[in-house]
C-alpha cells in the first residue's frame, strides 16, 4: 500500500480549522442523544403506544450501536475514518428524518436503527484529529472534542424543552435534529480533508458479526430481565454466554482478529475499558434516576422533592454543565498535577458526589452539591480517558480502540440500567411503592462503581515513557 500524505495538515491553524469542524459535529452528537428523551412520552402518543413500548426507542438503537459501533470504528482504520463518518452520518440523518415524519412505531423504530452509528462519530474523530496532533496538543484537542458531545447533550436536553413550548407541531420538532445532522453532514463532505496514514489489514467479519451478535443477545436478555419475563431473560441469557464462548474461541484462532485480547487486558489499555463500563453506568443512568427520585412526592412516598420539569431539567443539566467543564478543564489540571493524581482526584470526587446523597436524602442543596462534584469527576474522566486510549492503540488501530472505548460505555450503561431496575423492584413494598432503600443502595453501587475506577486509574499503565500526554 503506498503511504498516504498528510493531507496538507501541517500548520497548527490548519489543525485548529479540523478540530473546529469536529467539535461541531460532536456538538451535534451529544444535541442528539440528548434532544429525544424528554421528547418520549408525546413521542409514545404520536406514533400510538404506551410509554412502557417507548423502552424499545432506548434499546433499539443500543442494538445497532453494539452490532456497528466497532465494525465502523475498525473500517474506519482502513479505509479512513472521514470516509466511514461520512456513512455513518448520513445513516443517522435518514433515522432523524424517519423518525420526524412518519407517525409509525415500527418505521420509528427502524430510524432509530439507523441512528446507531451515531456511536462511532466520537472515535472517528478522535482517528481524525489524533493523527493530526502529538503529545499534548492530541490530549488538548481529544479532550475539547469530548467536551462539545457533553454539550451538545445539554444543549439538546434544553433545546426540546424550549421546542415544546414554543411550537405547536410534534412534526417540526422532531426535525430539529435532522437540520443539526444536515449541518454537520455538509460540515464532514465539504470542510474535512482527506484522510491520512491509512492502516494496512483486513475485517475479521465473522469475529465483527459474532461480537455484535453477543452484545445484542445480552442487551436483549437485559431488556426482559424481571419476574414477568424471567424464562426469556435466562433463555436470552444462556445464547448470550455460548455466543461469548463461540466468539472468543473464533478471535483466539484468527491471524487478525476483529478485538485483539492482548491489547485489550493490556497494562496500558484494560484498566481504561474497566472504567469506561463502570462510568457508563453512572454517566447514563444516574441522571434519570436522580430524576425519578427528586419528583417523587414526599407526603406519599416519605421522600423526594416533588420536583416540577423544570427544576428537574436545571439539575440535571447542572450536572452536565459540569461534566463539559471537567472535560475542558482535564488536560490542563493534568499539566499541572500529573495525570494519575488528576484522574485518581476525579474517581474520588464522583465517588463523594454521590457519598453525600445516603446521609442527606431529605436535603436539596446536597443533589445540587452532588451534581456538582460528580459532574465535574466524570467530566474529567470522560475528557482524559479516550486521550490514554488513543496513546495506548497500536499504529493504525486509534479507531478500533476507541471504538471498544464507547462500545463499553454503552454497554455499561444497559447493564446499569438494568441492575438499577431490578434494585428498585426489589424495594417496593406492600403498595408497590419504591422504599427510599432502593435510591440508597444504587448510590452505594455508583459510589462503588467511582472506587473501582480509582482503582483502575491507580494500576493503570501511564503513556509517559512511551507518549508523551503533555508537552
Amino acid at each position: 500500500m503506498p503511504e498516504p500524505d498528510d493531507g496538507g495538515i501541517k500548520s497548527k491553524s490548519a489543525v485548529g480549522s479540523v478540530l473546529i469542524f469536529l467539535v461541531f459535529v460532536e456538538l451535534t452528537s451529544g444535541f442528539v442523544q440528548g434532544f429525544y428523551t424528554p421528547l418520549l412520552p408525546d413521542l409514545a402518543k404520536h406514533v400510538g403506544v404506551s410509554g412502557e413500548a417507548m423502552n424499545w426507542f432506548q434499546t433499539a438503537q443500543a442494538m445497532a450501536a453494539a452490532v456497528l459501533v466497532p465494525l465502523m470504528a475498525r473500517l474506519g482504520d482502513i479505509h479512513g475514518p472521514r470516509t466511514v463518518l461520512r456513512v455513518a452520518i448520513v445513516a443517522v440523518l435518514l433515522g432523524t428524518i424517519m423518525i420526524a415524519v412518519f407517525p409509525s412505531y415500527p418505521l420509528v423504530l427502524l430510524g432509530r436503527i439507523f441512528i446507531g452509528p451515531l456511536g462511532v462519530w466520537l472515535p472517528l474523530a478522535i482517528a481524525i484529529i489524533y493523527v493530526r496532533t502529538a503529545g499534548g496538543s492530541a490530549s488538548r484537542s481529544i479532550s475539547i472534542i469530548s467536551a462539545s458531545l457533553m454539550g451538545g447533550i445539554v444543549l439538546g436536553t434544553v433545546a426540546a424543552g424550549i421546542a415544546q413550548d414554543v411550537m405547536s407541531s410534534l412534526v417540526a420538532t422532531l426535525l430539529i435534529p435532522s437540520m443539526m445532522v444536515a449541518l454537520s453532514a455538509l460540515v464532514v463532505f465539504l470542510k474535512l480533508p482527506e484522510d491520512v496514514r491509512l492502516s494496512a489489514g483486513k475485517i475479521d467479519w465473522v469475529g465483527f458479526v459474532g461480537l455484535g451478535a453477543f452484545l445484542v443477545a445480552l442487551i436483549l436478555a437485559l431488556a426482559f430481565i424481571g419476574p414477568s419475563h424471567a424464562k426469556t431473560s435466562l433463555a436470552l441469557f444462556a445464547v448470550t454466554v455460548a455466543l461469548f464462548v463461540g466468539w472468543v474461541w473464533w478471535e483466539r484462532r484468527t491471524s487478525d482478529p476483529a478485538i485483539d485480547f492482548g491489547l485489550v487486558v493490556s497494562k496500558s489499555m484494560g484498566p481504561l475499558y474497566v472504567a469506561a463500563f463502570a462510568m457508563g453506568a453512572v454517566m447514563i443512568d444516574a441522571p434519570p434516576n436522580l430524576a425519578d427520585f427528586l419528583s417523587r412526592d414526599p407526603e406519599v412516598y416519605g421522600y423526594g422533592f416533588a420536583a416540577s420539569s423544570d427544576v428537574l431539567a436545571g439539575m440535571i443539566a447542572s450536572m452536565l454543565v459540569f461534566a463539559t467543564a471537567g472535560a475542558l478543564a482535564s488536560t490542563f489540571i493534568a499539566a499541572r498535577l500529573g495525570m494519575r493524581t488528576t484522574l485518581l482526584g476525579a474517581a474520588l470526587l464522583g465517588a463523594v458526589g454521590q457519598g453525600l446523597l445516603i446521609p442527606m436524602p431529605h436535603l436539596v442543596a446536597a443533589f445540587w452539591v452532588s451534581g456538582i462534584l460528580t459532574g465535574f469527576g466524570l467530566g474529567i474522566l470522560v475528557g482524559a480517558l479516550p486521550a490514554l486510549v488513543s496513546h495506548a492503540a497500536p499504529a493504525g488501530r486509534t479507531g478500533i480502540a476507541n471504538g471498544i472505548y464507547s462500545a463499553l460505555l454503552a454497554m455499561g450503561g444497559a447493564v446499569g440500567g438494568a441492575v438499577f431496575k431490578q434494585v428498585l423492584v426489589a424495594f417496593r413494598d406492600e403498595q408497590r411503592m419504591t422504599e427510599l432503600g432502593g435510591y440508597t443502595t444504587i448510590w452505594a453501587i455508583s459510589i462503588a462503581l467511582f472506587l473501582l475506577t480509582a482503582l483502575m486509574m491507580a494500576t493503570v499503565e501511564l503513556p509517559d515513557k512511551r507518549k508523551q500526554v503533555h508537552e
